[in-house]
């Protein structure tokens, strides 16, 4: 199960690190990227278990 929701967490980070985010604000592009970037980091350590 726990595979499975870093699975998830992995392939959502992903999709939204390849929004095209060109056209919004500043502050909006880092925002989405950095949310992309950190649900695709958490999903690839619950999915491979390096979390505690």
């Amino acid at each position: 199960m726990k595979k499975l929701l870093g699975l998830i967490l992995l392939l959502i980070g992903a999709k939204i690190m390849s929004i095209y985010v060109y056209e919004f604000h500043l502050l909006w592009q880092i925002t989405v990227k950095f949310i992309g970037v950190f649900l695709f980091i958490q999903g690839g350590l619950i999915l491979f278990n390096k979390t505690k």
